[in-house]
């Protein structure tokens, strides 16, 4: 999709983004906001616990742990 003015174009004026409405452009293209009630919960981080996994490296491993 082309722009209908390209930003080389001396008309081109430059809008910050604190002063645009992302929700009012968004809406303008069919976008909707979810309604809370309707969003699922998000999946909780998994846990070790208090014990963390040990990596062993494999010259330890095959070797018997000589190095």
């Amino acid at each position: 999709m082309k722009p209908k003015l390209s930003i080389l174009n001396r008309a081109f004026a430059y809008t910050p983004s604190y002063a645009t409405a992302i929700v009012e452009t968004w809406r303008r293209f069919g976008w909707r906001p979810v309604k809370r009630g309707a969003q699922e919960p998000q999946a909780r981080p998994r846990t070790f616990g208090d014990r963390l996994p040990t990596w062993r490296s494999e010259r330890a491993t095959y070797n018997r742990g000589s190095a």
